[in-house]
């Protein structure tokens, strides 16, 4: 039997209108730096010239431009010479166009099915691309003849069908070509391009330039150095981004048609610079994280007591990369550079010393400031190895070597001061400008290694002081524009970025460093794997879930049309990494080619591959990406890139063909520049499996309070019997030695639905929880399914003063109100505000701000009593005095010769503070880590794709979206014998653009408490919803079968402890009920409340909220705020149960992948049954 179904699914799209005004432009034309008389100005809007206007004597034209474009063009002795069409900046003082000989590029292109495309000419030279039209929508293969620029160029083709609903390019026939001209001479004709089927081509290749045929000069006299390669060392006829990753400044070209290159770029010796190739030149972000890059450092004669860092004298980003600053101009802030000569690397406990040099400045403000300021600078000393081997970093994001009790990496972005030890501080003297663009000075350090300091491999980091970016030398950055080279600065978003020396302390054992395999592949949010041997030790941080022990990835390729190709070789995470577009110098420079990587891999049958051995020949990194070279965290700050190491082998490029664990022993060395040499083993476990969708019975970052019972309920989506492993593990006051485990076993029923059958796991305790989930499936084709999650939190203290909090406002500071308006927060514009400061709040957001808010997770202390400013005593404790005390560990000595807590971690005086935290939807985690202080480089916006999670697309939230916000905090004095472990709960709704009070935060239930009102939390079908409970076991639509066990739990939003009564009647009428509070969070679970179904049929489900309690604004008054489940009327809803005869229906025909314009979908369910069906239930 054929059954019929319809849904349709409804969307609102916002309309946006701008308008523009005349303003007074002036163009200059030049020809190879010599500015034009009498050359053409064509000053055009969309397709038409509106006038032609020649250029005066110092060939500039001034005209009102409206929205306008520009083409100059010149005739000299019958040659034509034309610019790019360009947009005037009409705020700049001058736009310059350059002139270049006029070419034509003529050839063919042709596509695997005809489509609607980009055609495109990508001036290699100049950053402009110039668009062109194609009949490819008609037909496979198409001529094109057209006049550019002279120059290098990279013409593109690539899929435009532009889809609606998604806002992106629809990924169904996707297919991208590209291929390089050199038409710097004369035109070039013959041209073939040729598209590959669709997946086609990835927008950004995954192959690193070879960094041993790279090399620099060392600085001229203006300080520039030439970074070039050899014949080979980059793709042919590429655009180029090479960066400085002590200052960040980024140089732009290309490679010539052999794959050699040169570029001027301000490196002295000691410079780690960054090389990366974008072989499309389709990067639409300008940011050389997106593309593949290798990281050479820059020869420094006798590097073990060569001293070498430099700063970019601006301390922000002003000159954008790709910003075409010889049309726009840019600044010249100035480059300061520190060297220098150690007399020995082998320091002491307790040492004294001097240590002095060069202080370079390259400027060409050098000549319009008479005087700089010379600022102070702050030495410090960053563990890098500890005296047992083991890898440390300081202030780690992404990855970290220091754990919670149960396992879990702590993720901090401490500034550099709290996270190393300080050894003195930075003078400067003797300016003097030496000739153009450069002036000298001298600095030296009288340093102090503090007693206690442990024994360890250091690097010595001479940096701002309070922050990197705090400038040396200030009065240099006049704002004055240049057309030459002028370098691009992206995000500053570093922390420890000046090293400048190798120091070491003590005796050390034979290093390690912390590998992982497949940091750029994403597993439903998971990225990347750590050996076994350094589970508990080390653990990869991605802000976006909790990483799991249990890496799974699939069989296929995105595209299904073959078998997935893994990239085996090591990354490691804590050497180099970054959160934006700026990787930090690697804090081991290695020496390339040094050491070996080999590899022996067991497949799930027990046969082996061998890879290798191969030396390892330079660097690796990359931001990861999805198949459409999409961004997994757009908008948003998030782990971005990691160093790896690669052998330059493809034999490590690795295609799995079987399903289940696969075991990878990998062992291999690598050197620094110093001669140290490096561990690289472990042994790793890759499952490879399709993904398994699955929630839980807790929402994921739960807090508790000691008796709250843990529910093993899991829906499994799509519903099938797989096999679930749940382990729990309470650490009561955070003893490992005390450890209360449990593991749930079990198989799931036919339709997805797993409740364990064995005794409850009670939190009896307050302290620090974990829970990992294992699920997995093997379907009768032999397809193995797998899904993982793991989560950590806290049980809290019962009976404390003290209380765990968000915090007021933003990172900011400008907004301190803990209820406000998002519109009255004027001068907050690009804040990233924090969760809210109470618990049970909420915050309502647009999805776009007219300022570009965004959300960070943070969680901090109120001591209620004073009891925590007792322990805390004269240790910092920034806004304890606000109530809203920020959470890092200390050591108890604030003074400069502090040893932090993570380089000691036995100094028995040590204080830990640190949070977990875990913001979510149902079924997609948003962001979720362990954190310190504010985390400031974990914000997200709202219309990110959350890396492509089951259940999330490219949009991100959507209006009616919710999300609950998670907070556990743990502050930890051993010897003092106290512990305080707080549970914090609040929520977060998108409203539409058109909502009367725009972003804000406030109390719940509109007033009913006394406070202010912020409206209901959202309208469904007209009905204003200020509760509801979101069903975390059975639910709408479950399938038991009988002799299953009902069991109900659930998350109230928002989160307070509200009333739930529970109503459940079965097909006989037999009535259950029960009912109780939830937690001071909202979550509520009664396992006494649990029964056996006895009954096939529809059963149905009353769930009624009530608040009558608390609110950060008061107690509410009458009428209590009532709610139930959302989208069900009165509150109700089924859940059905057969037998184990019944059969199952099944989708007949295709299910589109994408909704149709009329928002409707169709499919067929076809009915295992001779029985007329009497009824749909849906």
């Amino acid at each position: 039997m054929i059954i019929k179904l319809r849904a349709w699914v409804f969307m609102l799209l916002p309309l946006f209108a701008a308008e523009l005004s005349a303003v007074e432009t002036t163009i200059e034309v030049h020809i190879d730096g010599e500015a034009i008389a009498d050359a053409n100005v064509n000053v055009r809007r969309g397709w038409t010239t509106e006038s032609t206007l020649k250029t005066d004597e110092l060939g500039r034209a001034v005209f009102d431009c409206n929205g306008c474009t520009v083409i100059a063009d010149h005739v000299i002795s019958g040659e034509s010479f034309v610019s790019h069409e360009i947009t005037p900046n009409a705020s700049l003082a001058l736009n310059r166009v350059e002139l270049r000989r006029q070419v034509t590029l003529s050839g063919t292109v042709s596509v695997p099915k005809m489509c609607n495309c980009n055609f495109s000419f990508n001036n290699l030279d100049t950053g402009y691309r110039v668009g062109a039209g194609s009949g490819l929508f008609a037909n496979l293969e198409w001529p094109f003849e057209q006049v550019v620029p002279a120059g290098r160029y990279r013409i593109v083709v690539e899929t435009s069908t532009w889809d609606q609903k998604l806002g992106r390019v629809a990924p169904a026939d996707r297919y991208l070509a590209s291929v390089g001209v050199d038409a710097r001479e004369k035109s070039v004709s013959g041209i073939t391009i040729a598209a590959e089927p669709s997946p086609g081509n990835p927008r950004f290749s995954k192959i690193p330039p070879n960094g041993l045929l790279i090399s620099g000069t060392p600085p001229d006299g203006r300080g520039y150095s030439k970074i070039s390669g050899l014949p080979g060392s980059v793709e042919p006829l590429v655009r180029l981004n090479v960066q400085n990753l002590q200052t960040g400044q980024v140089a732009e070209g290309a490679s010539e048609s052999d794959g050699s290159f040169e570029v001027r770029l301000i490196a002295p010796p000691g410079s780690s610079v960054l090389v990366a190739q974008d072989r499309h030149a389709i990067d639409n972000y300008n940011d050389p994280a997106n593309l593949p890059g290798t990281v050479v450092r820059i020869p420094i004669e006798n590097e073990g007591l060569a001293i070498s860092t430099g700063q970019r004298l601006n301390g922000r980003n002003q000159n954008a990369v790709g910003a075409k600053s010889k049309v726009y101009g840019g600044t010249d802030p100035g480059v300061a550079w520190l060297s220098g000569t150690l007399e020995t690397n082998n320091w002491s406990q307790g040492e004294q010393g001097k240590i002095a040099g060069e202080l370079s400045i390259y400027s060409r403000n050098v000549g319009e400031v008479s005087l700089p300021t010379f600022n102070t600078a702050q030495a410090y000393l960053e563990l890098i190895i500890d005296k047992d081997g083991r890898q440390k970093a300081a202030g780690p994001e992404n990855s970290s070597s220091d754990m919670t009790p149960s396992g879990l990496p702590i993720d901090r972005s401490e500034p550099s001061w709290r996270e190393m030890i300080s050894v003195g501080t930075i003078n400067f003297s003797g300016y003097e400008k030496i000739s153009e663009g450069v002036a000298k000075g001298s600095w030296e350090l009288d340093y102090s290694v503090p007693e206690g300091t442990p024994d360890g491999i250091y690097q010595l980091v001479l940096t701002g002081q309070g922050w990197s970016m705090n400038s040396w030398v200030t009065g240099l950055d006049t704002g004055k524009l240049y057309y030459s080279d002028i370098f691009g600065e992206p995000s500053f978003h570093v922390s420890t970025i000046h090293g400048a020396a190798r120091i070491n302390v003590g005796k050390v054992s034979p290093p390690r460093l912390y590998s992982s395999l497949l940091m750029n592949t994403f597993s439903n949010g998971v990225r990347g794997v750590v050996a076994q041997e350094d589970i508990g030790k080390f653990g990869i941080s991605g802000h976006l879930i909790t990483n799991t022990e249990r890496l799974i990835v699939p069989l296929m390729n995105d595209s299904g049309t073959a078998t997935a190709e893994y990239n085996l070789e090591p990354f490691v995470p804590l050497t180099a990494y970054s959160n934006k577009a700026w990787l930090h110098p690697p804090k081991t420079p290695f020496k390339f080619p040094s050491g070996s990587l080999s590899m022996t891999l067991t497949y799930p049958d027990g046969s082996k591959k061998i890879i290798g051995p191969h030396p390892i020949v330079g660097s690796y990194q990359q931001k990861a990406k999805n198949h459409l070279g999409e961004d997994m965290h757009r908008n948003s700050n998030a782990p971005a890139i990691h160093l790896g190491l690669t052998t330059g082998s493809s034999d490590f490029l690795t295609s799995f063909n079987q399903y289940g664990e696969h075991e990878i022993v990998m062992s291999g060395t690598v050197e620094d520049v110093y001669g140290q040499a490096y561990d690289l083993s472990g042994t790793y476990r890759i499952y490879v499996a399709e993904t398994l969708d699955f929630e839980t019975g807790v929402f994921p970052s739960t807090p508790f309070e000691v008796n709250d019972v843990f529910s093993s309920a899991v829906v499994i989506q799509p519903g099938v019997p797989a096999d679930v492993e749940i382990a729990v593990s309470l650490l009561p006051k955070s003893s490992k030695a005390n450890e209360i485990k449990k593991t749930f076993r079990g198989r799931a029923n036919r339709f997805g639905y797993f409740l364990s059958d064995e005794t409850d796991f009670v939190f009896s305790e307050d302290g620090e929880y974990r829970v990992d989930y294992n699920i997995s499936y093997t379907a009768p084709d032999g397809t193995l399914w797998m899904g993982a999650r793991t989560w950590g939190s806290v049980v809290e203290t019962p009976g404390s003063a003290i209380t765990a909090h968000g915090s007021r406002g933003s990172e900011s500071n400008q907004e301190q109100r803990q209820w406000y308006l998002f519109n009255d927060t004027a001068s907050d514009r690009n804040a990233h505000f924090f969760f809210p400061y109470q618990s049970g709040d909420v915050m309502w957001t647009e999805n776009f701000t007219e300022w570009n808010a965004a959300m960070t997770n943070i969680v901090t202390l109120e001591d209620g009593d004073g009891s925590l400013a007792e322990i805390i005593g004269n240790r910092e404790k920034t806004n304890l005095d606000v109530d809203s005390m920020r959470l890092y560990s200390t050591s108890g000595d604030n003074g400069n010769n502090a040893i932090p807590p993570f380089v000691d971690p036995k100094n028995i005086n040590n204080h830990w503070a640190y949070y977990y935290s875990g913001s979510g939807r149902p079924g997609v985690s948003v962001r979720e880590f362990v954190g310190t202080d504010t985390s400031s480089n974990g914000y997200w916006r709202f219309n990110t794709p959350y890396a492509y999670q089951l259940g999330n697309g490219y949009q991100g939230d959507q209006e009616g979206d919710f999300k609950f916000l998670f907070g556990g905090a743990v502050y930890r004095a051993p010897n003092e014998d106290f512990q305080y472990y707080g549970a914090y709960g609040a929520m977060w709704a998108m409203i539409p653009n058109s909502d009367a009070q725009g972003g804000r935060v406030m109390p719940p239930f509109q007033g009913a408490a006394g406070g202010p009102s912020g409206g209901p939390l959202f309208t469904i079908n007209g009905e204003d919803i200020d509760l509801f409970l979101h069903p975390q076991g059975v639910r709408p639509g479950s399938i038991l079968e009988v002799g299953d066990t009902f069991s109900f739990s659930g998350q109230v939003g928002p989160t307070l402890a509200s009333k739930v009564a529970v109503t459940v009647t079965a097909p006989s009428g037999k009535v259950t009920s029960f009912s109780g509070n939830a937690n001071k969070i909202g979550y509520f679970y009664r396992p006494s409340s649990n029964f056996k179904v006895e009954e096939t049929g529809v059963y149905t489900v009353k769930v009624d909220v009530t608040h009558e309690g608390e609110t950060s604004a008061g107690v509410v008054e009458t009428p209590f705020p009532t709610g139930g489940v959302l989208g069900s009327p009165d509150g109700q809803f089924s859940f059905y149960v057969v037998d184990a005869k019944s059969k199952t229906a099944r989708l007949t025909g295709d299910v589109p992948s994408l909704l149709s314009e009329a928002a409707i979908v169709d499919f067929d369910l076809s009915a295992e049954s001779t029985f007329d069906v009497a009824s749909i239930h849906q």
